[in-house]
């Protein structure tokens, strides 16, 4: 085991981990770390308000790299700030009296559709459509919610559609003509009432894979019939991913990370148990990430999180790779 040191980071909470080539994207509530695996360097963008390389807010929820290169970041308190291809000024994007605005400062969720739109899910707003031709934002209607306001959870793009899960309310799915589906969780039997979607992920088979806060379940391509998958009943499932040999990442809340192999239906469970071999820092996972080498990286969610990013020698078969926690 190795560590990559982050000399600058001290307690706080990493929120998530997702690689771009040789560079780690790590977003934490000091601000984002990008960490290059080669040069073994690290640049930290945080919050300064008077310096336009610095972010809205430390609090970064989420990160999305564009087709140009571009750097479009989440924060809980600070709107969409994006940092061009080869430019050191961030521009922000934060709720306003114009049309043209966020309908929310609270950034939780960046993918982005075939069509050279950014989808931005919000924490209590609903979702938010930007042009990235012009930056010209519209707000998506949503179905009426359980609650006073929508709160997104997961805003994913898989083939022509968007899919948006709805804390305790269900799962929108968007064409790529703008029309929505509604599916009420109860329907979706993905757990249990009052239950929410975490996590999705749609495999190369088209097999739609969710975690809930009851586990994981999987409906079969082009149905929305979840099954579950008994082995981690009632886990608080954060994260799902797959490597290119098939094998599936399973991050939770409390429980550690969890290897399935469906070719076997074998099982491997990573957590910070004393003496394991198989050790993560801490039991809470809050993301997985995978790099094209498919090294997967491991997100802690932990409040006393030090300045360092494990390295866990891992098997993948004919190559050699990387577990970081």
């Amino acid at each position: 085991m190795e560590d990559i040191t982050l000399q600058s980071l001290r307690h706080t909470f990493t929120r998530f981990a997702i690689v771009y080539g040789d560079e780690i994207y790590a977003g934490t509530y000091d601000g984002l770390y990008v960490i290059n695996e080669k040069t073994q360097s690290v640049k930290h963008f945080s919050q300064d308000l008077l310096n336009p390389s610095g972010l809205a807010d430390n609090i970064v929820y989420s990160a999305y790299r564009d087709r140009e290169g571009g750097l479009w970041i989440g924060t809980l308190y600070g709107g969409v700030n994006y940092l061009p291809n080869n430019t050191f000024a961030f521009r922000k994007y934060l709720p306003g009296y114009q049309e043209n605005s966020l309908s929310s400062k609270r950034i939780r969720e960046l993918t982005e559709d075939g069509h050279g739109n950014l989808w931005i899910g919000t924490e209590d707003a609903g979702l938010n459509v930007m042009s990235l031709d012009d930056h010209k934002i519209w707000r998506y209607p949503l179905p009426q919610a359980n609650f006073n306001t929508h709160i997104t959870i997961v805003v994913s793009a898989y083939g022509d559609n968007i899919y948006c899960s709805l804390y305790k309310d269900g799962l929108v799915v968007i064409d790529d003509k703008g029309k929505s589906t509604f599916y009420n969780y109860n329907e979706l039997h993905v757990g249990s009432g009052g239950c929410s979607i975490y996590a999705l992920y749609m495999d190369r088979e088209g097999t739609l894979w969710a975690g809930s806060d009851f586990g994981v379940f999987y409906a079969p391509k082009g149905t929305f019939k979840f099954i579950a998958l008994p082995e981690l009943k009632d886990q608080w499932v954060f994260d799902i991913l797959q490597e290119k040999n098939g094998t599936f990442w399973f991050a939770t809340m409390g429980k550690g990370a969890w290897k399935y192999n469906p070719q076997d239906n074998t099982f491997k469970h990573y957590t910070n148990k004393d003496g394991a071999s198989d050790k993560a820092q801490s039991h809470s996972i809050s993301s997985n990430s995978i790099s094209l080498r498919c090294n997967v990286t491991i997100s802690i969610y932990s409040p006393f999180f030090h300045a360092s990013c494990k390295i866990i020698s891992v098997d993948f078969g004919t190559q050699s790779n990387n577990l970081y926690t």
